[in-house]
């Protein structure tokens, strides 16, 4: 005596795939999102760098001192004036140490960025 019940195999193994492909589906979403999270990181760190440099480019242009606590409008900094390198100390998360080339004419050449 068999009866046939509800769930057959034939539809349990289709649904069964139908989940795995939509879960599979989710953990790509969720990857890009995280993805997406982190790239907004890296571009708020750059955004906080260039405007780093460009205060003290406009500042070298302008002959001013180097040197002393800075506040942009949305970061904080300290610089020291080392012959041909300035050695910036950034406040904020995600920066902590940015180092400047110069050349003579007080121009800037180089700079590089330690975590």
């Amino acid at each position: 005596m068999t009866k046939k019940g509800f769930l057959s195999t034939f539809y349990f193994g289709y649904l069964l795939i139908t989940v795995s492909i939509l879960i599979a589906i989710e953990h790509q979403f969720q990857l890009r999102i995280k993805t997406l999270i982190n790239i907004r990181e890296v571009y708020k760190t750059m955004d906080m760098q260039v405007e780093i440099i460009d205060f003290i480019q406009c500042e070298l242009k302008n002959n001013k001192e180097i040197g002393g606590e800075y506040s942009l409008e949305n970061v904080t900094f300290s610089t020291t004036l080392n012959a041909d390198l300035i050695q910036v100390k950034v406040a904020e998360e995600g920066l902590s140490e940015i180092l400047i080339n110069i050349n003579d004419h007080r121009e800037i050449i180089d700079y590089s960025v330690k975590s």
